[in-house]
């Protein structure tokens, strides 16, 4: 007994827009419970290959998401609806916070949910795809290498394109790493997210445009990230929170090379005046064991990296006063050997109401970090500088 199933493919295009009737660019358009999705250009239009009987999901930061039967149909216009609790929500800008609705700016928030669903090592790993405009790439292989970020695709030929890091208020820049041991070539940077731990974060603000940037000047040009930390929460009796994860990093696939024997071969056929496989007369070698040579460079390179973090917070609030203290471990093993990424954290942070016009807070924080590794990058940075500078380190 045979059985075949054809799926009709139809292409459906459309327009997407606001409530104004305003075209919508940048609105994500997927095909439900598949991979397979588009994004509607400068005017809102769009096209995508679908079943006839498939469900359309239409999703953009702010609105509503809409699923749309497609039912046959070729075209399908929709018009999005606002979120009225994106509205009401109260985003930190550069002057203080407001409601979402009161902003002018370009601001994207993200809260701690996107963070504590991840379990990343940095918090750039967690804010890539969860912002429109901004764009996160690593600069390095190593774990908790400094990242590149833009926003809204500034970039610049002769200086930097990074935007500005505001954790609670204060500017904080990038943290030069030492090479040490004549190594001074390979120096490279810390994101200042590194020193956050992720379980700290309560939301991240993208200020993107210049009426939200307009506090910092000049240094807000590339835009600004704004970080703010948890305060305390609960009234009374103190929260303890622990979280912790752990993963396991492997190579997906590794380089497939002849064995010793195989090897030899190779080279008494195509250089037979290598000496190390024939004699003076081109007469190659007879190796009598040459399995006892087998030498495999990848089993001395990589290794099953592991990956584990371990976090505990208190947080408390009385009538007038709030704290929250937290302490963190954080260790990423790379799958090259004499390569990890070792991070404590400590923060504590009070506020403390004095009355209806007076409020005096602190915080101190405590972050010790740790990051070796062979050079993946610049000059040693090539394949065979890779396993050099890995072997000699081991």
């Amino acid at each position: 007994l045979f059985t075949s199933m054809i799926y009709s493919q139809t292409k459906v295009t459309g327009k997407v827009t606001d409530e104004n009737g305003m075209p919508l660019p940048g609105v994500n358009i997927i095909v439900k419970g598949t991979q397979k999705g588009t994004a509607s250009d400068f005017d809102g239009n769009y096209s995508i290959d679908a079943s006839s009987s498939g469900i359309l999901e239409y999703s953009y930061i702010g609105y509503l998401t809409q699923d749309v039967n497609i039912a046959g149909k070729t075209t399908i216009n929709v018009t999005m609806e606002p979120s009225m609790e994106s509205m009401d929500e109260v985003v930190v800008i550069g002057y203080g916070s407001q409601s979402r609705a009161d902003v002018t700016g370009a601001v994207a928030s993200i809260n701690n949910e996107v963070l504590e669903s991840r379990p990343i090592t940095n918090i750039e790993d967690a804010l890539q795809g969860q912002a429109t405009g901004l764009s996160i790439s690593t600069t390095g292989g190593q774990p908790g290498a400094a990242t590149k970020i833009n926003i809204r695709g500034i970039s610049s030929v002769s200086g930097s394109s990074q935007p500005l890091i505001v954790i609670d208020g204060f500017p904080i820049s990038d943290v030069a790493t030492s090479g040490g041991g004549n190594l001074e070539a390979f120096s490279g940077q810390i994101s200042p997210f590194a020193f956050v731990n992720p379980d700290d974060v309560a939301t991240i603000e993208v200020l993107k445009d210049a009426s939200a940037t307009a506090i910092y000047g000049n240094r807000g040009a590339n835009g600004v990230i704004m970080i703010t930390t948890k305060k305390g929460k609960r009234k009374g009796e103190a929260g303890i929170t622990y979280s912790t994860y752990m993963g396991v990093q492997q190579m997906n696939k590794r380089m497939d090379v002849l064995d010793f024997a195989g090897y030899a071969q190779y080279q008494q056929e195509t250089n037979p005046a290598n000496r190390l496989f024939t004699d003076p007369d081109g007469v190659p070698y007879v190796f009598e064991n040459p399995d006892a040579m087998n030498f495999d460079w990848q089993d001395r390179i990589f290794r099953t990296g592991i990956t584990q973090n371990h976090s505990l917070s208190i947080q408390g609030r009385s009538d007038n006063t709030n704290y929250a203290a937290s302490i963190s471990y954080n260790k990423n093993e790379s799958v090259l050997i004499e390569t990890n990424f070792e991070k404590f954290t400590n923060r504590f942070s009070v506020d403390h109401r004095f009355n209806d016009v007076v409020t005096v807070g602190g915080s101190l924080t405590y972050s010790n970090i740790v990051n070796n590794g062979v050079p993946t990058d610049g000059r040693e940075g090539t394949a065979i500088g890779i396993v050099l500078n890995s072997v000699s380190s081991s």
